[in-house]
């Protein structure tokens, strides 16, 4: 290896090190997500979606970014014991924890079985404490095989474009009777318009932890800052200003 090669390689695990430091384990970063929302709204927000999971939708915006699809694990529910989700990185890594604890085959190694879920960018209706109404950026998510991906999918497919709506969207029920609905409200007369709200970095939504660090961290250990991948944000993008005209948006 060439000094100039080795100034590249310390450069470059140097910028790595600060991101893990400034933003968690992996990169990590806790982000406003819809179950928040949901609770601090009596289980019903209208949003709409402010990115497409399609690049070949009609309304697709690369400037705006695309939602993605992670495959991941999450330690099996147990009272008390720390709940944990993460990437798989078996095709990344070649090593996955997850997947290791998956392969066992005992009772509890079904819950490590690896999933997907995907994340768009999203924002919310909300009122602020004066009564005004606010346009609030947040992070939906959902597992690929959730019924409401279900919805979502029926409604891309017909309209070519997911964008373009006010969704009404619900929660019932509790932990494993939890359900979720989104229904289209009303499509845009005129396209809207999302300048102005601050998108969240989905690349960093997920834990991306370093295989030799995910036994630690899947344990409930502390890494890089991290304690957490269920939190409400502890930082956000700022909402958007209050509507003006009418509050049906």
């Amino acid at each position: 290896m060439s000094l100039k090669a080795l100034k590249k390689q310390f450069a470059e695990e140097d910028a790595a090190r600060k991101a893990r430091a400034e933003g968690g384990a992996g990169g990590f970063v806790k982000v406003l997500r819809d179950y928040t929302l949901l609770a601090e709204n009596n289980n019903v927000i209208r949003m709409r979606f402010a990115q497409e999971f399609d690049e070949d939708a009609k309304n697709a915006n690369a400037d705006r970014g695309f939602g993605v699809f992670f495959t991941e694990h999450a330690t099996p529910y147990k009272p008390g014991a720390a709940f944990r989700t993460a990437r798989c990185t078996k095709e990344s890594e070649g090593n996955c924890y997850g997947c290791e604890r998956y392969a066992v085959r005992d009772e509890e190694s079904k819950g490590w079985r690896p999933f997907q879920r995907g994340y768009v960018n999203a924002i919310a209706e909300t009122k602020n404490e004066d009564g005004e109404t606010v346009y609030v950026p947040f992070v939906w998510a959902q597992k690929a095989r959730a019924d409401v991906i279900s919805q979502l999918m029926s409604y891309a497919e017909d309209e070519d474009t997911i964008t373009d709506v006010v969704f009404k969207y619900t929660k019932t029920g509790e932990k494993t009777d939890t359900k979720y609905l989104l229904v289209p409200t009303r499509a845009d007369v005129t396209p809207f318009d999302p300048e102005g709200v601050e998108l969240y970095d989905l690349e960093k939504v997920s834990p991306n932890i370093p295989y030799e660090k995910q036994a630690i961290f899947y344990a409930g250990g502390k890494i890089g800052g991290t304690e957490s991948t269920e939190s409400t944000a502890t930082s956000k993008p700022a909402a958007a200003k209050p509507a003006t005209d009418d509050e049906d948006w």
